[in-house]
This record gives structure tokens, sequence and C-alpha cells, in this order.
């Protein structure tokens, strides 16, 4: 499903580009990369001192829908909370399986 994750009531927004997917909704095992953050929101300087930057490939290890996602990104492993994933945009791998 692609679309800008709304936490108050769960519901997705359609998005521009069908090809992007919130960070928050990638299955465990998907490799992804990341292309853009929500706009207007706070978060880039965040991202950028995480390591996170516009093509970066990041694998999600855990998603379970509840709690925070566990990705690694540039051989980190790092916890982030759901709200924030579901701000992130990304690309899914070709043959990935998200």
């Amino acid at each position: 499903m692609t679309g800008k994750f709304s936490p108050r009531d769960g519901s997705f927004f359609r998005m521009k580009d069908p090809d992007l997917v919130p960070l928050s909704e990638l299955k465990p095992g998907t490799e992804a990369y990341f292309r853009s953050v929500e706009k207007g929101s706070k978060v880039e300087k965040r991202l950028k001192d995480l390591g996170l930057s516009e093509g970066e490939p990041i694998e999600i290890l855990k998603n379970d829908r509840s709690g925070p996602l566990l990705i690694c990104v540039r051989k980190s492993c790092l916890a982030m909370g759901r709200e924030l994933c579901a701000k992130i945009l990304m690309e899914v791998k070709v043959g990935g399986n998200g």
C-alpha cells in the first residue's frame, strides 16, 4: 500500500509517487533506499544525524506493526519510533520483499 500514514486514524492518503512507501510499512528483510521525508516535517536534521541521506540503503530488521522499528543503515542498527518512520518515504529495492 502506498500513501502517507495518518497516525491519528491509521488511514493512508495517496501520494504523488506510487513507488514510494513509508518506512513504517515495510516488512522485515526488506531492503530499500531513503528517498525523502514528509514535506514540512522537522526531522531532516535528525535523520542526517542518524546517517540517513537520500539514496542511502536501509534494511528493515524488525517491524511488529507496533512499537519502534529496528533498521540497519551504514553498518549500524537503529531503533526508530513508528511516527517518525511514517514520515520517511522509501523506494523498495528491485527484488526486495517490501
